[in-house]
């Protein structure tokens, strides 16, 4: 079934309302929701995409994402995303939202250009024992140390990946198995990340 979004020229002005495999196909810019959720101060919660998506599939990245209806509010959409993919709901979060972030994932096949609604949320590890991964989108939830994280975009060093229970799984993050966000967009949150360190 098509899913209708809209789509912009570069300086954020309206288009008109496309397929969403069009809006990819031509490269246009569309908006997007991206939640980045932050555990006990320490931790980023990471998804790995299912196996059978269409792009980049079995990759990780962040904690959930989703495009925009044409005819839905954001605020909307953004709840829709998170508990779609991750069962939860933003009122249990403690979320901010930290702007629009442009974002364009380009390679051989895809060129996917996003203006981004980004939001952080900062939970306890309690909070975690609520997840319930829609298994369509999501094959699993997994925690990176924030300092590692930041690493491994700005030093290209991998970081370890834990569970939900914070256990080891000895398998590691970097830049091969995150989905590949462009350099400004990684920096710009990276930036963030650093801002709202004091208030972790």
């Amino acid at each position: 079934m098509p899913e209708y979004i809209k789509s912009f020229d570069n300086d954020m002005k309206f288009l008109q309302v496309l397929d969403r495999d069009i809006v990819h196909e031509r490269g246009l810019w569309h908006e997007t929701v991206h939640l980045y959720l932050i555990v006990d101060g320490e931790y980023l919660l990471i998804q790995k995409r299912a196996d059978h998506k269409k792009n980049f599939p079995s990759c990780y990245d962040l904690s959930a994402a989703g495009h925009i209806g044409h005819d839905e509010d954001i605020e909307i959409a953004f709840q829709r995303e998170v508990y779609e993919e991750l069962g939860l709901y933003i009122k249990d979060l403690n979320i901010s939202k930290i702007g629009i972030i442009p974002d364009d994932i380009l390679t051989e096949d895809i060129n996917d250009r996003e203006f981004a609604h980004t939001y952080i949320g900062k939970i306890n590890s309690d909070i975690l024992l609520s997840i319930n991964l829609q298994d369509e989108e999501v094959a699993g939830a997994f925690l990176v140390k924030i300092n590692e994280f930041k690493n491994i975009f700005s030093q290209s060093s991998d970081g370890k990946i834990y569970d939900l229970n914070f256990n080891d799984t000895n398998l590691f993050l970097n830049k091969l198995n995150y989905l590949p966000h462009s350099p400004s967009y990684l920096n710009q949150f990276i930036e963030i990340l650093d801002k709202e360190k004091g208030n972790l």
